[in-house]
């Protein structure tokens, strides 16, 4: 019983910081973290109930921590992290001189589309990247517990 109760209590710090997870990806939505609920909350500003949102925020701020998004020094750097290992030169030279582009994403994309299974590993090595910040965001902000 006490075995299972660790697995469900992991699934769940990974259900939630999955969550977070996506929130630090998005940028044209806010995202708050409810620290009562333990859910995160996101909303547009053209949102219908942007207002009330933003009033149950400012009536409690201390229940409600904003989640902002990963910044693009972070995001380039994991893309260089990316790049040193990948093992085509070809390919390597191409994302390089991507990461240089004033349309970073699309070009890094573009670059990539060519090696279906580097782009899939670019995927799987994305989505770890944004899981591990959120990770760190947890602790940092004394969500979760190490």
């Amino acid at each position: 019983m006490e075995q299972e109760l660790e697995i469900l209590t992991a699934q769940g710090q990974l259900l939630f910081s999955i969550e977070v997870a996506l929130a630090l990806r998005s940028n044209n939505v806010k995202h708050f973290l409810d620290l009562e609920k333990r859910i995160v909350i996101s909303f547009s500003e053209s949102d219908e109930l942007v207002d009330d949102y933003w009033d149950e925020i400012e009536a409690h701020p201390e229940q409600y921590l904003q989640i902002e998004p990963i910044g693009m020094k972070d995001l380039l750097q994991a893309k260089q992290d990316f790049v040193k290992m990948v093992n085509d030169a070809t390919l390597q030279a191409a994302l390089i001189q991507s990461l240089e582009s004033d349309r970073l994403e699309v070009a890094f994309r573009q670059a990539l589309h060519p090696y279906p299974e580097v782009l899939k590993n670019w995927y799987f090595f994305e989505d770890v990247f944004y899981l591990q910040k959120a990770k760190d965001w947890l602790l940092e902000n004394g969500v979760m517990e190490p």
